[in-house]
């Protein structure tokens, strides 16, 4: 009885802090002057979906990392916080468009992050996916996205 109640608190707190830690995206939508809001949680589920016309995603990156200095990765798996530089701070990559052979998979949001884009000054909201394994990653142009149809919240 005793460990019921434990298991319960632990949840309860499990939940506050992961949802202190969510990110809110407001979207314009191309085709209404309303903007959609949009709640992503660490740990949340995404599925990828396309009809794969040219045989790879066109808004979702896969970037494997082929030369490591240390195979942990540390970072805040609650919050996501720090992934990015533990990830790409060192080492090298082989970067290349999502393909096909990810339709319709389901992999976790493990970190997001906002990125000044170079060109046109704006944030760009970035989602990242951790796929097989802690070598394989997907980065994500979110927005673009989801407002095409390549990824669908669960």
């Amino acid at each position: 009885m005793l460990f019921n109640r434990n298991m319960k608190l632990l949840a309860i707190v499990f939940c506050g802090v992961v949802f202190s830690y969510s990110a809110t995206i407001k979207a314009q939508t191309q085709d209404t002057d309303t903007t959609k809001q949009l709640v992503l949680e660490i740990g949340d589920t995404l599925t990828f979906k396309t009809y794969c016309e040219n045989g790879t995603f066109n808004f979702i990156d896969l970037y494997t990392k082929t030369r490591y200095t240390d195979s942990i990765l540390n970072f805040n798996y609650f919050t996501g916080e720090g992934f990015h530089n533990a990830f790409f701070g060192s080492g090298d990559f082989d970067a290349k468009r999502l393909p096909c052979s990810y339709n319709g998979q389901k992999f976790t949001i493990i970190s997001t992050q906002y990125f000044m884009d170079k060109n046109t000054g704006e944030q760009r909201f970035v989602v990242f996916a951790m796929l097989e394994d802690w070598r394989k990653v997907a980065w994500i142009e979110f927005i673009d996205a989801y407002e095409s149809g390549e990824i669908v919240l669960d």
